[in-house]
């Protein structure tokens, strides 16, 4: 037994040598012992993205996004936000630091503040790149890439004008009251929304709708409108900004069908909710889905990196989807 033993550990000896303590591997390849860096060429771009704040659904799901498309853009990808409260200041901090870390272009939502425009300018003339997001700078229009969605407007006058459509298919009388289910806390474009859905609703000659708050909850909206539905005899017509303010009021709806009728459009993500089963109900929907808006930047801010010229302002369009009414009669059946 210990010559066995003895003759192994001859075995082993030689093939230890230049071994330490307590590795059996033997030395690396001398190229591998070198100090010298990466080649530039080699190295992974990295696109940072720095939001006003995160404190809407939309902000919170654009990080996610943009760790989703990274790996099929062959970037890594960052995210900073000021917490919500903070100052312009606070942004203008987040955007040096993120050129400082070593960011290979930026994607900006900038707050409207001399101080981020400064920030900006600033790191733009060091070398990193800048796509602005949803909204351009004031007074820096032409010094940055836009990515934004066009102006809600036509959305809207598409929605009040499929409403009413729809409220004279179902024979509703025109002296209807009108609603608008706005979140209490707005996402980047809820105010440009609000303000297109009033100018339409009253261009068409309905009265000027009142602007009812909700928590952000399909819940909340269901629960808003059936107290609605209650107080008001003369309800007509919904309008949400939203999903979940369309979906709570196309619940609400469904649930009152039997005793009277209500109209329902507005603004909703269609690209996570769109389907016959769910939004058939309303009259109208405009997909204000804010996913190909940020993906587009992402895309950009990748050329941006690798060198390329982009294009100064990409508006992605606000498309319109009109349902069938559900109180129109069947068609007829060709035989």
């Amino acid at each position: 037994m210990r010559r066995s033993v003895a003759m192994l550990l001859g075995v082993l000896t030689p093939l230890c040598s230049g071994c330490n303590s307590d590795s059996f591997m033997p030395p690396p390849p001398a190229e591998l012992n070198s100090t010298a860096e990466l080649s530039p060429e080699l190295s992974v771009k990295v696109i940072e993205l720095v939001l006003r704040s995160v404190d809407s659904p939309d902000r919170s799901a654009w990080p996610q996004f943009g760790r989703m498309d990274a790996g099929s853009s062959k970037v890594s990808f960052r995210s900073s936000a000021p917490a919500a409260g903070d100052p312009p200041q606070k942004q203008a901090e987040l955007i040096r630091k993120a050129a400082t870390r070593g960011a290979s272009a930026l994607i900006v939502e900038a707050e409207p503040d001399p101080r981020v425009a400064e920030a900006l300018q600033e790191v733009k003339s060091r070398g990193t790149p800048v796509v602005l997001l949803a909204r351009p700078l004031p007074g820096h229009e032409q010094d940055f890439p836009l990515v934004t969605v066009e102006p809600p407007i036509e959305a809207a006058h598409s929605l009040v004008k499929a409403a009413i459509e729809e409220a004279k298919t179902a024979k509703l009388p025109s002296d209807g009251t009108a609603v608008i289910l706005a979140p209490k806390t707005p996402d980047v474009f809820s105010d440009d929304q609000l303000a297109a859905l009033k100018t339409a609703i009253v261009q068409a000659g309905i009265a000027t709708p009142e602007v009812i708050p909700y928590d952000g909850s399909q819940s909340d909206a269901v629960k808003i409108v059936n107290e609605r539905l209650k107080s008001d005899t003369k309800l007509t017509l919904v309008f949400a900004l939203d999903s979940e303010a369309l979906l709570g009021a196309l619940s609400a709806r469904e649930g009152v069908k039997k005793e009277r009728k209500l109209i329902v459009a507005g603004f909703g993500d269609a690209d996570h909710y769109m389907g016959q089963t769910l939004y058939n109900q309303a009259a109208g929907v405009a997909n204000r889905d804010l996913g190909p808006m940020f993906r587009t930047a992402l895309r950009l801010a990748v050329r941006l990196a690798n060198g390329e010229q982009v294009e100064q302002r990409t508006a992605i369009p606000i498309s319109f989807r009109r349902y069938s009414s559900q109180d129109a009669p069947e068609p007829e059946r060709r035989r």
